[in-house]
Protein backbone atom coordinates (compact mmCIF):
# COMPACT_ATOMS: atom_id res chain seq x y z
CA UNK A 1 0.00 0.00 0.00
CA UNK A 2 2.62 2.23 0.97
CA UNK A 3 4.51 1.13 -2.33
CA UNK A 4 1.58 2.20 -4.35
CA UNK A 5 1.10 5.76 -2.53
CA UNK A 6 4.63 6.62 -3.36
CA UNK A 7 4.19 5.74 -7.19
CA UNK A 8 1.35 7.77 -7.34
CA UNK A 9 3.25 10.89 -5.24
CA UNK A 10 6.12 10.52 -7.30
CA UNK A 11 3.86 10.61 -10.84
CA UNK A 12 1.62 13.68 -9.59
CA UNK A 13 5.32 14.95 -9.00
CA UNK A 14 6.67 14.65 -11.92
CA UNK A 15 3.48 15.48 -14.10
CA UNK A 16 3.22 18.95 -11.69
CA UNK A 17 7.04 19.72 -12.80
CA UNK A 18 6.28 19.07 -16.79
CA UNK A 19 3.45 21.57 -16.48
CA UNK A 20 5.61 23.93 -15.09
CA UNK A 21 8.44 23.71 -17.66
CA UNK A 22 5.28 23.99 -20.45
CA UNK A 23 4.48 27.55 -18.65
CA UNK A 24 7.70 29.17 -18.57
CA UNK A 25 8.51 27.62 -22.18
CA UNK A 26 5.39 29.83 -23.29
CA UNK A 27 6.16 32.25 -21.20
CA UNK A 28 10.06 32.87 -23.13
CA UNK A 29 8.18 32.36 -26.70
CA UNK A 30 6.23 35.43 -25.15
CA UNK A 31 8.96 37.59 -24.18
CA UNK A 32 11.07 36.28 -27.13
CA UNK A 33 7.88 37.35 -29.65
CA UNK A 34 7.53 40.79 -27.99
CA UNK A 35 10.88 41.73 -28.28
CA UNK A 36 10.50 40.74 -31.83
CA UNK A 37 8.29 42.76 -32.32
CA UNK A 38 10.15 45.92 -30.69
CA UNK A 39 12.87 45.48 -33.22
CA UNK A 40 10.63 45.32 -35.95
CA UNK A 41 8.56 48.79 -34.57
CA UNK A 42 12.44 50.30 -33.81
CA UNK A 43 13.55 49.16 -37.40
CA UNK A 44 10.08 50.84 -39.26
CA UNK A 45 10.41 54.12 -36.95
CA UNK A 46 14.05 54.38 -38.40
CA UNK A 47 12.73 53.85 -42.10
CA UNK A 48 10.63 56.34 -41.78
CA UNK A 49 12.90 59.24 -40.36
CA UNK A 50 15.24 58.04 -43.17
CA UNK A 51 12.52 58.60 -45.82
CA UNK A 52 11.49 61.92 -43.98
CA UNK A 53 15.33 63.26 -44.10
CA UNK A 54 15.97 62.19 -47.68
CA UNK A 55 12.40 64.38 -48.17
CA UNK A 56 13.59 67.42 -46.55
CA UNK A 57 17.62 66.75 -47.85
CA UNK A 58 15.08 67.04 -51.68
CA UNK A 59 13.31 69.69 -50.66
CA UNK A 60 16.46 71.57 -49.68
CA UNK A 61 18.06 70.81 -52.99
CA UNK A 62 15.90 72.76 -54.79
CA UNK A 63 15.54 76.24 -52.70
CA UNK A 64 14.58 79.52 -54.35
CA UNK A 65 17.55 81.72 -53.16
CA UNK A 66 15.85 84.97 -54.38
CA UNK A 67 15.37 86.52 -51.02
CA UNK A 68 18.83 86.03 -50.32
CA UNK A 69 20.86 89.33 -49.75
CA UNK A 70 23.45 87.86 -51.71
CA UNK A 71 21.51 85.98 -54.47
CA UNK A 72 21.84 88.95 -56.72
CA UNK A 73 25.80 89.17 -56.41
CA UNK A 74 26.04 85.39 -57.26
CA UNK A 75 24.05 85.12 -60.43
CA UNK A 76 25.61 88.64 -61.59
CA UNK A 77 29.15 86.20 -61.55
CA UNK A 78 28.25 82.80 -62.34
CA UNK A 79 25.68 81.43 -64.16
CA UNK A 80 23.15 78.80 -61.52
CA UNK A 81 20.81 78.13 -63.92
CA UNK A 82 18.98 74.92 -63.57
CA UNK A 83 21.48 74.17 -60.70
CA UNK A 84 20.45 72.67 -57.29
CA UNK A 85 20.89 74.48 -54.28
CA UNK A 86 21.83 73.05 -50.82
CA UNK A 87 22.13 75.11 -47.94
CA UNK A 88 25.14 73.87 -46.02
CA UNK A 89 24.84 76.29 -43.25
CA UNK A 90 23.04 79.37 -42.36
CA UNK A 91 23.41 80.66 -38.94
CA UNK A 92 23.96 84.95 -37.90
CA UNK A 93 27.33 84.66 -38.59
CA UNK A 94 26.95 83.22 -42.34
CA UNK A 95 25.42 81.12 -44.96
CA UNK A 96 27.33 78.74 -47.03
CA UNK A 97 25.66 77.39 -50.44
CA UNK A 98 26.51 74.78 -52.49
CA UNK A 99 25.55 74.96 -56.19
CA UNK A 100 25.06 71.36 -58.23
CA UNK A 101 24.71 69.97 -61.54
CA UNK A 102 23.97 66.33 -62.16
CA UNK A 103 24.98 65.16 -58.58
CA UNK A 104 28.49 67.52 -58.59
CA UNK A 105 29.39 70.31 -56.90
CA UNK A 106 29.56 73.46 -59.25
CA UNK A 107 30.15 75.97 -57.17
CA UNK A 108 30.56 77.15 -53.31
CA UNK A 109 29.05 80.59 -51.99
CA UNK A 110 29.80 81.85 -48.21
CA UNK A 111 28.47 85.06 -47.59
CA UNK A 112 29.78 86.49 -44.12
CA UNK A 113 26.55 88.25 -42.96
CA UNK A 114 27.48 90.88 -40.29
CA UNK A 115 30.40 92.27 -42.97
CA UNK A 116 28.40 91.65 -46.32
CA UNK A 117 31.29 90.28 -47.60
CA UNK A 118 30.68 87.38 -50.59
CA UNK A 119 32.97 84.50 -51.47
CA UNK A 120 32.30 82.78 -54.59
CA UNK A 121 34.47 79.37 -54.66
CA UNK A 122 34.64 77.27 -58.18
CA UNK A 123 34.89 73.50 -57.56
CA UNK A 124 34.53 72.07 -60.87
CA UNK A 125 36.96 73.67 -62.59
CA UNK A 126 39.40 73.35 -59.55
CA UNK A 127 39.77 77.65 -60.18
CA UNK A 128 39.61 78.19 -56.24
CA UNK A 129 38.28 81.60 -55.20
CA UNK A 130 37.12 83.57 -58.49
CA UNK A 131 35.65 86.27 -56.10
CA UNK A 132 35.84 88.36 -52.61
CA UNK A 133 34.05 91.68 -52.11
CA UNK A 134 31.93 93.13 -50.20
CA UNK A 135 28.13 94.30 -51.65
CA UNK A 136 25.05 96.23 -50.88
CA UNK A 137 22.10 94.58 -49.41
CA UNK A 138 20.45 94.24 -52.34
CA UNK A 139 23.38 91.67 -53.83
CA UNK A 140 25.36 94.34 -55.96
CA UNK A 141 28.83 95.05 -55.18
CA UNK A 142 30.46 98.20 -54.27
CA UNK A 143 32.33 98.22 -57.27
CA UNK A 144 29.59 98.48 -60.03
CA UNK A 145 28.32 102.31 -61.12
CA UNK A 146 25.51 103.65 -59.72
CA UNK A 147 22.10 102.36 -61.01
CA UNK A 148 20.30 104.13 -63.64
CA UNK A 149 16.62 105.27 -63.07
CA UNK A 150 14.49 105.84 -65.43
CA UNK A 151 11.00 107.64 -64.98
CA UNK A 152 8.81 105.04 -67.25
CA UNK A 153 8.88 101.69 -68.48
CA UNK A 154 8.96 102.92 -72.02
CA UNK A 155 12.50 103.25 -71.35
CA UNK A 156 13.02 99.30 -71.30
CA UNK A 157 11.46 98.84 -74.41
CA UNK A 158 14.39 97.71 -76.33
CA UNK A 159 15.46 95.35 -73.37
CA UNK A 160 14.51 90.99 -74.76
CA UNK A 161 12.61 90.51 -71.69
CA UNK A 162 10.08 93.97 -71.59
CA UNK A 163 7.73 91.60 -73.26
CA UNK A 164 7.53 88.69 -71.17
CA UNK A 165 7.15 91.25 -67.77
CA UNK A 166 4.74 92.88 -69.50
CA UNK A 167 2.69 89.78 -69.72
CA UNK A 168 3.04 88.70 -66.37
CA UNK A 169 3.07 91.99 -64.75
CA UNK A 170 1.14 94.98 -64.70
CA UNK A 171 3.80 97.79 -64.38
CA UNK A 172 1.88 101.06 -66.06
CA UNK A 173 2.77 104.25 -64.48
CA UNK A 174 6.00 102.41 -61.97
CA UNK A 175 8.92 103.73 -61.84
CA UNK A 176 11.80 101.72 -63.63
CA UNK A 177 15.46 101.17 -62.34
CA UNK A 178 18.03 99.16 -63.62
CA UNK A 179 20.42 97.94 -60.90
CA UNK A 180 22.36 95.87 -62.77
CA UNK A 181 23.49 95.37 -66.63
CA UNK A 182 26.20 93.84 -67.61
CA UNK A 183 27.45 90.87 -70.28
CA UNK A 184 25.45 88.21 -67.62
CA UNK A 185 22.63 89.36 -66.35
CA UNK A 186 20.23 92.49 -66.15
CA UNK A 187 18.31 93.43 -62.55
CA UNK A 188 15.25 95.78 -63.35
CA UNK A 189 13.20 97.22 -60.17
CA UNK A 190 9.85 98.40 -60.46
CA UNK A 191 8.43 100.56 -57.89
CA UNK A 192 5.09 102.89 -56.90
CA UNK A 193 5.50 105.91 -54.66
CA UNK A 194 9.52 105.08 -53.99
CA UNK A 195 8.82 100.88 -53.10
CA UNK A 196 10.01 98.90 -54.79
CA UNK A 197 6.97 96.59 -55.87
CA UNK A 198 8.59 93.78 -58.47
CA UNK A 199 12.31 93.18 -59.03
CA UNK A 200 13.36 91.30 -62.36
CA UNK A 201 16.22 89.23 -63.65
CA UNK A 202 17.27 88.83 -66.59
CA UNK A 203 20.21 85.58 -67.56
CA UNK A 204 21.15 87.27 -71.05
CA UNK A 205 23.35 83.65 -72.21
CA UNK A 206 20.45 81.31 -71.03
CA UNK A 207 17.86 84.41 -71.68
CA UNK A 208 15.78 83.09 -68.79
CA UNK A 209 13.60 85.85 -67.00
CA UNK A 210 12.87 85.69 -63.01
CA UNK A 211 9.97 88.16 -61.69
CA UNK A 212 10.17 88.41 -57.65
CA UNK A 213 6.84 89.82 -56.17
CA UNK A 214 8.18 92.41 -53.29
CA UNK A 215 5.74 94.15 -52.49
CA UNK A 216 2.97 91.06 -51.50
CA UNK A 217 6.53 88.73 -50.05
CA UNK A 218 5.21 86.61 -52.73
CA UNK A 219 8.88 85.31 -53.95
CA UNK A 220 9.23 84.13 -57.21
CA UNK A 221 6.34 84.10 -59.55
CA UNK A 222 8.27 83.84 -62.98
CA UNK A 223 10.87 81.44 -63.62
CA UNK A 224 11.50 80.64 -67.37
CA UNK A 225 13.04 80.73 -70.65
CA UNK A 226 12.00 83.34 -72.99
Amino acid sequence: MKRLLTIVFVSLLAIGLIACSNEQAEENNQSTDNVESDIESEISSEEVTEEEENKNENQSSHKDITEYEEATAIEDNVDINDMDVEVKTDNQNKRVLLFSSDDNVMYKTVYVKNKQRLKIINIHEDKGQIFNEIIKVDGTNEKEESSEKTNSPDNITDYEETTSIEDNIDITDMDVEVKTDNQNNRVLLFSDDDEVMYKTIYVKKKQRLKIINIHEDKGQIFNDTI
